[in-house]
């Protein structure tokens, strides 16, 4: 989906309230199927069927990212599908992330996201 003005102002919202320089950092952010976050860092943001972004207080673009299907909680194996992640554009400080299942078509998972950045 295209980026918001909401999300760009979101963006660069973080991006100031970022103190210090960066050297390296590994963070993890895990989010609820209907794309409230349930712990980690970062500010989510739900799109649409399966389209999630969330933001970080510093520039992630060149970073490392891992993501997997995962419930919140500490019960049960989570739902089937699968998981892709990729550089948001337009955003150096958000990672977008796309969930679906089996077949291929877009659905509200939850995961689990960890940015190393360098």
């Amino acid at each position: 989906p295209a980026v918001t003005a909401e999300a760009t102002r979101s963006a660069r919202a973080a991006l100031k309230a970022s103190v210090g320089t960066l050297a390296a950092n590994s963070v993890g952010t895990v989010v609820n199927a209907n794309g409230t976050k349930a712990r980690g860092t970062g500010v989510v943001i739900k799109y649409g069927a399966g389209q999630y972004e969330v933001q970080y207080g510093y520039v992630v673009s060149s970073g490392v990212y891992q993501a997997t299907i995962g419930r919140p909680d500490a019960c049960c194996i989570p739902p089937g599908g699968e998981i892709v992640v990729a550089p948001r554009l337009s955003t150096p400080n958000a990672v977008f992330i796309q969930t679906r299942n089996s077949a291929g078509t877009p659905v509200d998972l939850p995961f689990h996201l960890v940015v190393h950045t360098y």
